[in-house]
């Protein structure tokens, strides 16, 4: 209780009484009786998530005072002079506890209530199975993907970052890749000054146990300064069993970009330097997440649940290998896209951090429906089953 606010209206109160009643010594007067007459009730704080929450609350004012609000969390004040009974928490960390204290004030005095909660917890996809085999995810102390790997030893993908948590490389080995040889890719990402400058992807097989020839081909990929122009050299080698090149073959790419204000890509046009062929991408989103893809011609639209996205990570460069498994075709943070939409998009190089925020419900492409999920949940709003069409009951564990 605020003495301060309460004593000039309590004096008077004090004194009307002593006239009124000066022959019964016995009457007391119990200063907190002003108190009945404000109150917090109904504070809730609900929509929780990972980062967010809004606290709501009702009052009972019957002094006929305006009120305004005080409130605290984890006893630092926040703001003060509020007339709204709401407010939008914001900024909060992922799977802790808060305390919220409201202060209702009014002339007379004041009130407060408090109540506690917990942000909802981040999950990371630590093991994907589906038939009869599994993909096992392995992160840094930042939480970033370090490892992926299969029960196959050889069959993993490892992750290298710098300093500041940039991507740095990428490589990936399948000893089964390219039939009887094995096959091999990578991803290395160069910055000036922070800022994405170059990537090289490079991808081989390995001659066969009959021997006969092999494959390297690379892609030097440089960026403008502010990334919205790239080049990208494409080099093809053949080598005789001996490792001798035996026949080379180039070509050259230019792109332009544009952004959105969030930074995503919308547009991108390719142009064949030697043919002047073009290829044209475009890209639209919706509450972080990509609902509309032209993939050069080819429409695919996305439909998504409202749950958190089991695909934690970032789908990289794996897709670039020719690979044997496992068969997911990841790409801009989708799996199992259509095998001709996949290698359009897996060599636009500015997609391959992109994650959403939601889970795939629905794929259609130029207006069809061509894949289907369905998901069971956990109580904290991510899947834990999914089945889609070819794959039967994928399990996820975080």
């Amino acid at each position: 209780m605020t003495f301060s606010k309460f004593i000039p209206f309590g004096l008077f109160l004090i004194i009307g009484l002593i006239f009124s009643c000066s022959e019964k010594d016995d009457v007391q007067v119990d200063l907190n009786t002003i108190n009945d007459d404000l109150a917090i009730i109904d504070l809730i704080v609900k929509d929780v998530t990972l980062v967010t929450a809004e606290v709501n609350w009702n009052i009972i004012n019957s002094t006929g005072s305006d009120t305004n609000y005080s409130l605290y969390l984890n006893d630092v004040l926040l703001i003060e002079g509020l007339n709204e009974s709401s407010y939008l928490l914001e900024d909060l960390v992922p799977d802790s506890a808060y305390m919220v204290k409201i202060i209702a004030n009014n002339e007379f005095t004041q009130v407060e209530s408090i109540i506690e909660f917990n942000t909802k917890e981040t999950l990371y996809l630590s093991k994907l199975t589906f038939d009869n085999t599994f993909i096992e995810f392995i992160y840094n102390d930042d939480m970033k993907l370090e490892l992926k790997s299969t029960p196959i030893p050889e069959i993993r993908s490892n992750f290298l970052y710098n300093s500041n948590g940039q991507i740095t490389s990428q490589s990936n080995r399948d000893p089964y890749g390219g039939g009887q040889s094995s096959s091999s890719s990578s991803a290395t990402h160069g910055y000036i000054n922070d800022q994405l400058s170059s990537i090289t992807l490079y991808a081989r097989n390995s001659p066969s146990s009959q021997g006969g020839w092999y494959w390297k081909i690379y892609h030097y990929i440089e960026f403008s300064q502010n990334n919205t122009s790239y080049t990208r050299k494409r080099v093809k080698q053949e080598l005789d069993h001996s490792g001798t090149v035996v026949f080379t073959q180039e070509w050259f790419y230019t792109s332009s970009v544009i952004y959105d204000q969030a930074n995503r890509i919308i547009s991108l046009i390719e142009i064949d330097d030697n043919t002047q062929a073009e290829k044209n991408f475009s890209f639209e989103y919706s509450n972080g997440n990509i609902t509309r893809m032209d993939v050069n011609g080819i429409i695919v639209e996305v439909v998504y649940d409202d749950k958190k996205n089991f695909h934690t990570y970032e789908s990289g460069f794996e897709h670039y290998i020719y690979s044997s498994y496992p068969k997911n075709q990841d790409v801009c943070g989708l799996l199992f896209l259509a095998e001709d939409v996949t290698n359009e998009l897996k060599l636009v190089p500015l997609l391959y951090n992109h994650i959403n925020v939601n889970n795939p419900l629905q794929y259609r492409v130029d207006g069809v429906t061509e894949r289907t999920f369905n998901y069971e949940y956990n109580t904290s709003g991510y899947p834990v089953k999914v089945t889609t069409e070819g794959y039967g009951q994928i399990v996820l564990d975080y």
